[in-house]
Formats: C-alpha cells, sequence, structure tokens
C-alpha cells in the first residue's frame, strides 16, 4: 500500500473497546474514522457484565470494520464475565460451543437484556 505525503500509517488495526471509549456513540464514531481510512476494527473486551457484551456484539454486528472478518475479543463469555451479573439472561461457554464459536446477538428493545432487579437491588446504598 502506497504511503502519501503526510500519512503516516501508524496502525493497520484498531481494537474498539466499547466502554473505555464511552459508550456506542463515541465507539461509531472512531469506527466511522477506520472505515474512512480505510483500518479494519476488532470489538474489544473490557471487564465487564453482560449487559456489556451485549453492547458490544450489537456494535460489531452494525459496523462495517468489524465485518472485514477479523472475529472478536469481547462479545464472549471469556475471562470477563462476572460472577453475579446483573442480567437474567448470562450467555455462557456452553452457549458459545453449541453456536461453534459464535454468540448471538439478543432481540428485544434496547440491547435484549433483561435487567434482573433484585441484584441490582444489592448495589443500592443510602447517604
Amino acid at each position: 500500500m502506497e504511503v502519501l505525503p503526510g500519512e503516516r500509517k501508524a496502525a493497520s488495526i484498531l481494537n474498539i473497546k466499547i466502554s473505555k471509549n464511552g459508550g456506542l456513540y463515541r465507539s461509531k464514531k472512531i469506527a466511522a474514522l477506520a472505515e474512512a481510512a480505510g483500518i479494519p476494527i476488532i470489538v474489544g473486551g473490557a471487564n465487564t457484565y453482560e449487559i456489556g457484551r451485549q453492547a458490544c456484539r450489537h456494535f460489531a454486528v452494525s459496523t462495517a470494520q468489524a465485518q472485514m472478518g477479523l472475529g472478536s475479543e469481547g462479545c464472549a463469555p471469556a475471562s470477563q464475565s462476572k460472577i453475579d451479573d446483573v442480567t437474567k439472561k448470562v450467555v455462557t461457554y456452553e452457549d458459545v460451543s453449541k453456536m461453534k464459536g459464535y454468540v448471538m446477538v439478543s432481540s428485544g428493545a434496547g440491547l435484549g437484556v433483561e435487567i434482573d432487579e433484585d441484584k441490582i437491588n444489592q448495589y443500592k446504598f443510602s447517604y
């Protein structure tokens, strides 16, 4: 690939981590820059609950640069899983095995997750 004057070619791939970038909106802006530069992306992981991993899944399937066959590190259970998640359903290693390494995007309103209110209430505190 020819490097034009003023170009530095500092990256050949970007790892976009939704939670570290401040959410889906900012991550989409970064992905748009990557697309304009012709740089593929992978969706990175972070130590997050299922709701965050579901956001990663939605981002990955809705972002052209993530569809370049490079995979993702942040959408499956992997090492990111929390023991006491706040959603009623959590994608497990068994789910990924059944899908031969793939993870489905939940359907439904928003991110398609159902929050477990009892678990959320555990974290409430009063001043």
